[in-house]
C-alpha cells in the first residue's frame, strides 16, 4: 500500500498545480496581463517549469515570472527577468532599487532585474503546506496576484518615464 501511494505522490502533485496554474492564469488575465503557463502545464516538476506574465506595453525581454531553482518543485522565486544584455543598466537598476523600496528586498543577476524567494509557506511544493495552498487556490493566488501587481506598476512607471505612452 506504502508503495501504491508513494507512485501517485507526484501525479498528485503535477495534478495540483496544473489545477492552480489554470485558476491563476484566469486572474492574470482578468486584470490584463499577457501569461505563459505553457512550462508549467507541460512538465510541472520539471527543472525549467513556472510560469511568466507581462504587460502589453511592456518590451517583449521584460517578463515577470515564478520558477523554481532547484528541480523537483522547490525554491520557488518571484522574478523580473531582463538580461543585461537586452535591457539597459540604468534602467535595470531602478527598478532594481524601486522594487526593493516598494514590494521587497531581493536579488539580481546578469538575467534577472530583481528576484525575492516565496515565503516558507508557498516556497516548496513537496510540503504539505504548500500542496494545501495550492489545492485550496484563493490565498495563494491572492498573494501572487498582489505580488504581480506590485511589480507591475514598478516597471510600468519606470518604463513610462523612458518612453511616455500618450
Amino acid at each position: 500500500i506504502a508503495v501504491a501511494v508513494g507512485k501517485t505522490y507526484n501525479e498528485l502533485r503535477e495534478f495540483l498545480i496544473r489545477e492552480f496554474s489554470k485558476y491563476l492564469e484566469q486572474k492574470l488575465k482578468e486584470k490584463e496581463w499577457e501569461t505563459n503557463f505553457s512550462w508549467w502545464n507541460n512538465k510541472p516538476l520539471g527543472s525549467r517549469t513556472g510560469f511568466s506574465s507581462r504587460k502589453e506595453t511592456w518590451p517583449e525581454n521584460i517578463v515577470i515570472a515564478l520558477e523554481p531553482q532547484m528541480a523537483g518543485v522547490s525554491d520557488y522565486i518571484l522574478v523580473i527577468i531582463g538580461k543585461k544584455a537586452n535591457i539597459a543598466e540604468p534602467l535595470r537598476k531602478v527598478i532594481f532599487n524601486r522594487c526593493n523600496e516598494s514590494v521587497n528586498l531581493g536579488g539580481q543577476n546578469s538575467d534577472w532585474i530583481w528576484s525575492k524567494y516565496l515565503p516558507e509557506e508557498y516556497r516548496n511544493f513537496d510540503n504539505a503546506d504548500t500542496l494545501f495552498a495550492l489545492y485550496e487556490k484563493e490565498k495563494f493566488a491572492a498573494y501572487l496576484l498582489a505580488e504581480i501587481e506590485k511589480l507591475g506598476v514598478v516597471v510600468d512607471g519606470e518604463l513610462l518615464k523612458i518612453v511616455p505612452l500618450y
